[in-house]
């Protein structure tokens, strides 16, 4: 017979038998429920007043109390600003520093102007890049001083 405590399903070791949960409940259940081990003997349970009743209240969740995070470093998010900008994809110093919206729309913009940047390049035979690559560079120098401005005005995250 399989007996559910807590949510857990231990064997007793006796005939499986359908139970409604009311029994459970009721001090006239003498069961002691018996967890097989990998001997093949039986542990029994310790024995608690209500050990074999299901809690109270189900629908309640327990609390959970996270830690305070580590303060984010300012040098990773310019760093993935600056270097990835450079390579065409910016916004994620923005998505590290948690200014995730604000990130997105600039990678998703940038990489419509990189589309747009690649059409004309070839249709001038390349020689649009001496107008395009400039714009890149002024771009991530313009989102990577406004990160670096972002960050010193949020202390709380990213320290002092």
């Amino acid at each position: 017979m399989r007996v559910p405590v807590f949510g857990l399903s231990l064997n007793t070791g006796q005939p499986h038998e359908e139970h409604n949960m009311d029994q459970f409940d009721s001090p006239e259940s003498s069961q002691q429920p018996v967890a097989p081990n990998n001997a093949g003997f039986s542990a029994s349970l310790p024995s608690s007043p209500g050990a074999n009743s299901l809690p109270a209240t189900p629908n309640v969740l327990p609390v959970i109390q996270y830690a305070p995070q580590p303060p984010k470093n300012r040098g990773t998010a310019l760093v993935l600003e600056i270097l990835l900008g450079l390579f065409g994809l910016p916004g994620f110093g923005w998505i590290y520093s948690g200014q995730t919206t604000g990130g997105v729309i600039l990678l998703v913009c940038y990489l419509a102007w990189d589309v747009i940047a690649i059409i004309i390049d070839l249709a001038s035979g390349g020689f649009a890049c001496l107008c395009t690559l400039p714009v890149n560079v002024v771009t991530v120098t313009i989102s990577s001083i406004l990160l670096n401005s972002h960050m010193r005005q949020h202390p709380e995250t990213f320290g002092t």
